[in-house]
């Protein structure tokens, strides 16, 4: 029997067949890829108009 499978951020089950992705030692399934992402580069968003490290 197949070891269970489940994204390590919505906790959701994968099955035979579902495409994941393995990153920084987690599974991400297709729909949290953008969550994911969104997380990994954060440190990274800047604002049109701003220095970078000028406060909101």
């Amino acid at each position: 029997m197949a070891q269970e499978l489940r994204c390590s951020l919505c906790r959701g089950e994968l099955y035979p067949g579902d495409p994941y992705f393995e990153l920084d030692g987690r599974t991400v399934c297709e729909d949290c890829l953008g969550r994911y992402a969104r997380g990994y580069f954060a440190h990274r968003l800047r604002r049109v108009g701003r220095s970078k490290g000028e406060r909101t």
